[in-house]
């Protein structure tokens, strides 16, 4: 039996663009690659374990930004399919029913006298 992820056609993967992730990059990564720099430039962090964690961050960064720029474009490129697809859909038909009742029968059992209990006398 085959899987029916198999079975599904394969879209073709869209490449982001240099500029588009080095963006993304600096988003994502810029915050802790200034709080390296700002420690290697104070002292606080020895030379050699903190140029490491630098190119480490900024190759880490650097894939997840594309990652998340590829993913991106996909879902733009399935949104733009799904318009597409919607704008042939059955047009002319009525609009959905409402779901809530109407404002004056819902003002009806609103205020409505509530029963009251026979007073002892």
């Amino acid at each position: 039996m085959k899987d029916r992820v198999n079975e599904a056609p394969l879209l073709p993967t869209p490449r982001p663009t240099a500029g588009r992730w080095l963006r993304a990059a600096v988003l994502v990564g810029g915050v802790p690659v200034a709080v390296l720099l700002l420690l290697l430039a104070g002292g606080w962090l020895a030379p050699g374990p903190g140029l490491l964690a630098l190119a480490a961050t900024l190759l880490g960064a650097g894939a997840l930004a594309r990652l998340w720029v590829r993913d991106l474009l996909r879902l733009a490129a399935a949104l733009r399919r799904a318009a597409e697809a919607q704008e042939g859909a059955v047009t002319g038909s009525r609009p959905p029913r409402r779901l809530r009742p109407s404002r004056s029968r819902s003002r009806r059992r609103c205020c409505r006298p509530r029963a009251t209990w026979p007073r002892a006398s």
